[in-house]
């Protein structure tokens, strides 16, 4: 198991920032599931951080199908007055959250692929 570094020996001091930015969109396009459990994991960074990095570098979180990386808002299942902002928003909060996760040392399988991706749809 790799060291998660704890939440006091996190550098940067916005680190849940792009976590707190994504829940209240998540919550605003009715993700309501995806929100509740992003606010567990962000409550979670404070009361017990290698827990929460664990999770966060995860494949919960950057695998496959029901993964935060995998979600995309959709007329029919999300309700929003411009899908394709609040879509290109959200993947910029999760490449926000990758490079914050890297620069903490943090390693996320896959994250050269990822943060290509990220870069081409958050534009």
């Amino acid at each position: 198991m790799m060291n998660m570094p704890t939440l006091k020996q996190v550098k940067n001091p916005e680190f849940d920032k792009p976590l707190i930015e994504m829940e209240q969109l998540l919550r605003r396009v009715h993700a309501t599931c995806y929100a509740d459990n992003l606010l567990r994991i962000i409550d979670l960074l404070h009361a017990n951080p290698c827990e929460a990095m664990e999770y966060l570098t995860s494949g919960n979180f950057w695998g496959g199908a029901g993964s935060y990386f995998d979600l995309q808002f959709y007329q029919g299942r999300h309700r929003s007055s411009d899908f394709d902002e609040d879509n290109r928003e959200y993947q910029r909060l999760l490449l926000n959250t990758l490079e914050n996760l890297y620069s903490e040392g943090c390693k996320v399988r896959g994250f050269n692929k990822i943060k290509r991706y990220l870069l081409l749809t958050s534009k």
